[in-house]
């Protein structure tokens, strides 16, 4: 007879046993395809954006932006090195796009992206150079379908035209900003996977891109030559274009000229009025270097009479005068009768960070006159205001502040303008202009260098010898390296789904090892006799762990495979019923052997380790049990010589721990309660399942004895197998568990709508512009708040990668604390508050748009002082620290995405952002849609979006209502894995007891009397479980609950709760109808 090796005996064995080893093959398979289908789908994940940060780049590698400031184009060409290409220059504007004939203005698309391009962007892209023809752009797949628009057809697009200084600077052009209309013709389609995706933000978002002409786009907003992006591929490094930067620059570029004065002497001035803090501090370290600042003030007047809108000039050079004196020429001085010595009154404006206008005063004593004839030089020196120099009449001024119309008309004051234009009126010295009419914007408005520098020439190589591009923030970043940082630290939707499956998995381990127990037993005779024989329990344990390791590779082998189709079924979920989940992004299937491998050795693994110990355990059982087949002897259990009290005493402690960490969070008030709700949840729910465990062990010891009830009959047939029953509650208490908490955390959003203290902080609307607003829209029954608002990357939970820099709102703290909108301190402090303390180290204090976005976009640590702090570039170019030191306290805002900062330090940092782009609305119209189809018809110009702030909740919640929905299928898949577990071991349990229930009915029980017993012990189970999965639930969502002003949906619960205790019930009822007793006598021969 030939001999059998352990591999050859347990393959035997396999095939012998099919019929349980089926189970356990299933379970096994189970638990690999769940691993391996998450680690796929977070491959898949990784791929997917890792494609869309490649193709949104267009094939760039390096990128110089400048959101509000523009150089020339030439300077692409400038910077070609041989054998590296020419950086592509752009021309990046905001636009909207309309569908022709259109009958409203909701068939709009804001925010489109207009590219004015030429052949090297194509070129860098890898794309052929379109053959332009005239009024033709080309559009992204994106934008087409949008407007419902093809080849050759036509729609209208609204281009926003960018001024060179903000327009709500002081004497910059009035009104808002403008958008210039003009008709066009669809030419071609890119794909969104290519060029037509082009995006520099950190988001997987496909934008709405017009790509134009980059000459057209020039000539149709007023900026011939400029532009304002430069793109660089990979023949470059980082160093190389800074370097060669430097090297090419010139003053244009930078924004600067030199204009000659006809003494020969030079003035710096920018195209944008006033320098640059940085330029013009650099500037003034050269030899005889002298800053001066002009200003139109409202008025200056004497003690009988007055003149309006003069200018005024603050000049370095004008040392004999001090801080209360001032000089005027003749003509002035005539007009108020005034002499040197008296006193005059000077009137201006300062804009305020709210675009507020307030007029402010300051006496001087005239020091000096200067006659008429002496001035030609200072008339000059004046810089070239648009809108002021350039007309012919005062009443032509078109500045953006309030102006008297009967002052404009002033008959003198027009005679001054007619003969002698822009001559000033008064001087002071520089420390007392910059005190009145130094602002945000700058110090100066132009730099006076004499004769002595020789030509424009010398002194602008002397210049830019000084000034680097990066003092301006012209600076080169690796946009493709930063692009897939972010995409690596992006959420890993592999982990995440591991982590909704845990108990999933947990449950499918469970139940294989069960069923592999149950195995076990049913061979106990057999082991038992091996080991009278004389077989060494290691031996006994090599054959059935190689027994269970074959069945292992089996399962996992399976299972591996059958996790890529459980993946792709995944992914088809994504794309339709939890498309919310990703943004609507489409996943692409990508599969790695490696990731095969892990799946394949996670599923094996696990369970294996756990059958090997369970063999371990059975090996170790004394002979007779295992020969008679008998686990239910009674063992105390014992630590240090006191049975039960060490077990007692740690899951008590455990459960008190648990209560103890729920109480705590009410204290802790943490930014984010769902990690506490799991952590805790999870704690209460082992240690609950612990000590039911206990328990039955503890009836087991100490109620033998005495007689026996049906009742009590039942609860001690419990006691017989403590490890069996505890696994059987134990697996459906896992999917109660899941599923009660999922039913739990539906949010009822509209609920608390109108409160302030809600996510939309009681406001009934917002807003958003493509084109900046002076103020807020005015409308019969609303009410407003504006933002200004810097561009930035999502933070959200619609962004899948990791933001660098989110986008910020600037807010007036102090309107938001009188309204108490997205407050809810309990002590009676105001978050708000917080935007305004100042910080030792200089850094800008801002709070996070909720507590979502802290927790999850930002990953960050929010706190008044050691709050984790975000990088941004200003204006100049120069670092910005943003310390995050709270965050609204609420889970979730119309702010998501974003962080605030005061208005104060937003237009500090930021005062080229002009005017308005948001706006929240307070509304008593009880007709909303009418209410947002008159804002979007009257604000059409500026491409204003409003919707409800309920709405954008629901955009913001439809990500995590799709994970919530993608958790409750787990969890009823855990509560069917439950049911079926509970129905396994009741089938097992019927089947060992055939004998013992053949002899009680000998004994005169009736059959009825042995159905209650199987009911009662049965019934028993389920509310354990259902009491353990549920209690655990409830009480770690009790925080969430109190803290978030969210009402439990209790008759969604009760309803579930009965639903999962029907599907155990069935299950048993099945599991006895299959084991049922065919023959009395048949039972008893087996006892």
């Amino acid at each position: 007879m030939r001999r059998l090796s352990f591999v050859g005996l347990a393959g035997r064995n396999l095939r012998y046993h099919w019929r349980i080893h089926s189970g356990v093959f299933a379970g096994i398979l189970l638990t690999t395809a769940v691993i391996t289908g998450a680690l796929i789908l977070g491959d898949s994940t990784r791929f997917t954006l890792r494609n869309i940060a490649v193709a949104r780049l267009a094939g760039a590698h390096y990128a110089c932006q400048l959101p509000n400031r523009y150089f020339e184009a030439s300077l692409a060409h400038r910077m070609a090195e041989e054998g590296q290409g020419v950086p592509a220059a752009l021309l990046r504007l905001q636009g909207m796009a309309l569908q022709s004939g259109a009958p409203d203005p909701l068939y709009r698309v804001n925010r489109v992206q207009v590219l004015g391009v030429d052949d090297a962007f194509w070129q860098l892209s890898g794309t052929d150079a379109p053959q332009w023809n005239a009024q033709e752009v080309i559009v992204n797949e994106h934008l087409a379908r949008a407007l419902h628009a093809g080849r050759g057809d036509r729609f209208a697009l609204r281009v926003v035209k960018p001024g060179l200084m903000a327009f709500d600077a002081p004497l910059s052009p009035g009104g808002d900003a403008a958008a210039i209309r003009v008709q066009v013709k669809v030419g071609d389609i890119v794909s969104d996977n290519g060029a037509g995706r082009f995006n520099l933000n950190n988001e997987q978002r496909t934008p709405y891109n017009v790509f134009v002409p980059l000459r057209w786009l020039q000539e149709l907003v007023d900026l011939e030559g400029k532009a304002n992006l430069l793109l660089a591929g990979e023949t470059w490094s980082e160093g190389q274009l800074q370097a060669e930067l430097k090297k090419v620059m010139h003053l244009r570029d930078a924004g600067f000229q030199i204009r000659a004065l006809s003494d020969q002497s030079y003035l710096l001035e920018s195209e944008r009025i006033f320098l640059d803090r940085t330029i013009a501090d650099a500037a003034l370290t050269l030899p005889q270097a002298e800053g001066s600042l002009a200003y139109l003030v409202n008025s200056i007047s004497g003690e009988r009479h007055s003149t309006p809108y003069s200018f005024a000039v603050a000049d370095a050079s004008l040392a004999q005068l001090n801080d209360e004196e001032a000089i005027i020429n003749r003509w002035t001085a005539e007009k108020l009768d005034v002499s040197m010595g008296d006193t005059i009154t000077v009137r201006w404006f300062v804009v305020t960070p709210s675009n507020e206008f307030q007029e402010q005063a300051r006496q001087f004593r005239i020091k000096e006159i200067w006659s008429m004839e002496a001035l030609e030089k200072a008339r000059e020196a004046i810089p070239l205001f648009p809108g002021l120099i350039d007309v012919e009449s005062c009443t032509d001024w078109d500045i953006g502040m309030p102006m008297d119309e009967a002052a404009l008309k002033d008959k003198d004051n027009e005679d001054y303008w007619n003969q002698w234009r822009q001559t000033p009126k008064l001087w002071v010295n520089l420390s007392a202009g910059q005190k009145m009419w130094g602002s945000r914007f700058g110090q100066y408005t132009a730099l006076h260098f004499p004769a002595g520098w020789g030509n424009a020439p010398a002194l602008e190589k002397a210049l830019l010898n000084k000034i680097s591009p990066e003092m301006l923030g012209i600076r080169f970043n690796p946009v493709r390296e930063e692009a897939l940082h972010s995409v690596d630290q992006a959420l890993d939707l592999g982990q995440l789904f591991l982590g909704m499956s845990f108990f999933l998995i947990f449950s499918a381990v469970l139940l294989s090892v069960l069923l592999f127990t149950f195995s076990l037993q049913q061979r106990a005779s057999e082991m038992g006799t091996l080991l009278a024989l004389g077989f060494p329990p290691s031996r006994i344990w090599g054959i059935f762990s190689i027994e269970a390791a074959l069945l292992a590779v089996a399962g996992a082998t399976a299972g591996m495979l059958a996790g890529a189709g459980y993946a792709a079924l995944l992914l088809q979920g994504l794309r339709h019923a939890w498309a919310g989940a990703v943004a609507g992004t489409m996943i692409l299937f990508h599969l790695k052997l490696k990731t095969l491998f892990s799946g394949f050795f996670a599923g094996a693994g696990i369970p294996l380790l756990a059958v090997c110990w369970t063999v371990w355990r059975q090996c170790r059982r004394p002979v007779r049990e295992l020969l008679h087949r008998d686990f239910s002897q009674k063992k105390a259990l014992t630590a240090a010589g006191r049975p039960g009290r060490l077990a007692h005493g740690l899951a008590f402690g455990g459960l008190l721990a648990g209560l103890i960490a729920v109480a705590a969070v009410f204290v802790i008030r943490p930014a984010a309660t769902a990690p506490f709700f799991f952590a805790t949840g999870t704690w209460l729910l082992g240690f609950g399942i612990y000590a039911w465990y206990l328990f039955l062990r503890s009836f087991q010891m100490e109620k033998e004895g005495g007689s026996l009830s049906l009742n009590k009959l039942a609860l001690q047939q419990l006691t017989r197998r403590p490890g069996r029953n505890t696994s059987a509650a134990a697996l459906l208490a896992c999917g109660v568990f899941i599923a009660i908490s999922v039913i739990s955390m539906q949010e009822d959003l509209g609920k608390h709508a109108a409160e302030r203290s809600s996510g939309t902080g009681g406001f009934a609307l917002f807003g958003e512009t493509t084109a900046a607003l002076t103020e807020a829209p005015k409308l019969e029954g609303i009410d407003a708040v504006a933002l200004r608002l810097r561009q930035g990357d999502d933070a959200g939970c619609l962004n899948l990668t990791r933001a660098a820099v989110p986008g910020i709102y600037g807010v007036d703290p102090a309107v938001m604390k009188t309204r108490g909108a997205f407050d809810k301190d309990a002590d009676g402090a105001s978050v708000w508050s917080l935007l305004e303390q100042e910080s030792p180290d200089g850094a800008i204090p801002a709070l996070v748009g909720d507590m979502d976005t802290a927790m999850w976009g930002l990953k960050a640590k929010t706190h008044p002082e050691k709050g984790d702090v975000l990088y941004y570039s200003d204006d100049e170019g120069k670092e910005i620290s943003v310390r995050l030191v709270g965050a609204l306290p609420m889970r979730l805002s119309v702010f998501q995405g974003s962080i605030l900062i005061s208005l104060d330090n937003f237009t500090r940092i930021f005062p080229s952002e002009s005017g308005f782009r948001a706006f929240l609305f307070d509304s008593q119209n009880e007709n909303t849609e009418e209410t947002i189809r008159r804002l979007h018809r009257q604000e059409e110009k500026s491409g204003m979006q409003v919707e409800t702030t309920l709405q954008r909740l629901e955009h913001f919640y439809a990500v995590e209502r799709s994970y919530l929905s993608l958790f409750l299928v787990l969890g009823v898949l855990g509560v069917t894995l439950g049911a079926l577990g509970i129905g396994v071991i009741t089938a097992r349990s019927r089947i060992e007891r055939r004998a013992e229930w053949a002899m009680l009915q000998v004994l005169g029980y009736e059959k009825r009397h042995l159905l209650r017993l199987l009911v009662v012990e049965n019934a028993a189970i389920l509310l354990v479980a259902a009491i353990l999965g549920g209690g655990a639930s409830l009480t770690a969502l009790l925080p969430s609950v109190l803290l978030s002003s969210t009402t439990l949906p209790l008759l969604l619960q009760f309803i579930g709760f009965l639903s999962m205790l029907a599907g155990g019930a069935l299950s048993v009822a099945l599991a006895l109808l299959v084991t049922r007793s065919q023959s009395l006598l048949l039972d008893l021969r087996r006892e």
